[in-house]
């Protein structure tokens, strides 16, 4: 049996399809909630943010979470699935201050699942 690759991402239109920069309508349901994304980068990013929220005990810090998560549900205030990125990773609300120290969160862990299932 021999291996067969198929190489996808955001400006090649060959399997665009599969990649998170494709844009194209996710829907998540969540019990009776229906969450509704321009892109798959939209919804990784807002899922991140709106289930953090949920699970969050501090109330401030929830309600800045779930409305930060709201932001990238269609129609999102961010044009592209690039700019969700740039607003959903380093740049969007990731960091955390841990001993005085801002930290940034996160390392592609996308990306890794994406490894791992090639």
């Amino acid at each position: 049996m021999t291996d067969q690759w198929c190489n996808f991402y955001s400006g090649k239109k060959e399997y665009r399809s599969l990649s998170n920069f494709w844009e194209n309508d996710v829907t998540i349901m969540d019990g009776d909630k229906k969450r509704i994304y321009e892109s798959g980068e939209h919804c990784f990013h807002g899922e991140k943010y709106i289930r953090l929220g949920e699970l969050c005990e501090d109330e401030t810090r929830k309600k800045v979470l779930l409305d930060y998560g709201s932001t990238f549900l269609k129609p999102s205030k961010y044009a592209t699935a690039a700019i969700a990125k740039k607003m959903g990773g380093k740049k969007g609300l990731e960091r955390v201050v841990i001993d005085g120290k801002t930290v940034v969160l996160g390392k592609n862990l996308l990306g890794n699942i994406w490894m791992e299932y090639r």
